[in-house]
């Protein structure tokens, strides 16, 4: 994989999630920092196209969620694992290592898992 990130939208988003299925992060942290990447400067237009979008230590957005790729694919090549499946925008996983989880609700990804105990 080319460590130069591309010019463009979807580019930019296979080149994250090519990262994260080869760079293999095993917490949420690492996970929110690739996805909130700020070399990814496209990526960073569509996030706050609307307004500056605040995100915390429990949150990052996946802003490449129409595209033919996933995150949810691209977590399973790095070692995580589904715990809770509503729906392909709805689903939460665990790293079999470190036990940490997250929940992706339509690009909202959050520390935890948020689907299993509903």
């Amino acid at each position: 994989m080319s460590t130069e990130i591309p010019e463009d939208f979807w580019p930019q988003i296979d080149h994250q999630l090519e990262r994260i299925a080869t760079e293999k992060p095993d917490t949420f942290e690492a996970v929110r920092d690739l996805l909130l990447d700020l070399n990814y400067d496209q990526i960073v237009v569509e996030v706050h196209r609307n307004g500056p979008r605040p995100f915390d230590l429990d949150s990052a957005f996946f802003a490449g969620s129409g595209g033919d790729a996933t995150l949810l694919d691209a977590l399973e090549r790095a070692g995580w694992q589904t715990v809770a499946f509503a729906a392909s925008y709805h689903y939460a996983m665990t790293h079999p290592v470190t036990g940490e989880t997250l929940t992706y609700i339509e690009g909202d990804v959050l520390r935890g898992d948020h689907l299993s105990s509903r």
